[in-house]
């Protein structure tokens, strides 16, 4: 039965998918010598661990809404849930280099995103867990489907300009802003009689306005 290891190698951004992805490059191993794994279909969980981190003074302020006050840290630091993604072993024998494909959004009403946007720089820990089935060869009984299941999350680094450069290709110079539905048809009826060309600029003009600007 395989005995299956996972090691991270490396993170790099995919620059022209339908959305922002990361590929956490994973090496898998099988422990077992000489043995083939035919395929398999594995649940991968990402999470970030923001206590393997030091925060300064200005991270603390800015991740007041997550954590609450920094002297409350030791409570309430916690383990961020990124990701559950599928993840395709194909056939190899003793090791294969696989790409875990994690989503990444824009969104900060994501806990994930409010963390990541929230930080200067340096790097982000991050664990993957990986459990699911295995098909291998085996000597005396042929095909067997063997369940796996990781003990402990494999661990990298991930840099944060990574990620934030990886962001900035997909959506240059923005954020996100979600609207309820009425104050959307408001500004978007501002759109409209104040000729304005996007609901960017309806929005520019309200504040311009309230700032007693021009």
């Amino acid at each position: 039965m395989p005995d299956l290891s996972f090691h991270i190698e490396g993170v790099e951004p995919v620059l022209f998918a339908a959305s922002p992805l990361l590929a956490f490059k994973t090496r898998v191993t099988n422990r077992i010598a000489g043995e083939r794994v035919r395929s398999g279909m594995l649940r991968c969980r990402v999470d970030i661990d923001p206590a393997r981190r030091v925060h300064d003074a200005d991270e603390r302020d800015r991740l007041h809404d997550l954590f609450d006050r920094p002297e409350r840290w030791g409570r309430t630091l916690r383990a961020l849930p990124w990701a559950e993604v599928v993840l395709y072993l194909p056939s190899f024998q003793d090791s294969v280099v696989v790409d875990v494909l994690v989503p990444c959004s824009g969104d900060l009403e994501l806990s994930t995103t409010r963390y990541l946007f929230g930080l200067r720089g340096g790097d982000v820990n991050v664990g993957l867990s990986f459990r699911g089935t295995v098909l291998h060869d085996s000597n005396d009984r042929g095909l067997q489907v063997a369940l796996t299941v990781q003990d402990e999350a494999s661990r990298v680094r991930l840099p944060l300009n990574t990620w934030r450069e990886m962001m900035d290709h997909y959506y240059p110079n923005s954020g996100w802003l979600r609207l309820r539905s009425d104050l959307y048809e408001r500004l978007s009826r501002h759109k409209t009689l104040g000729g304005h060309a996007t609901l960017e600029q309806a929005l520019d003009s309200l504040l311009t306005g309230a700032e007693g600007g021009p």
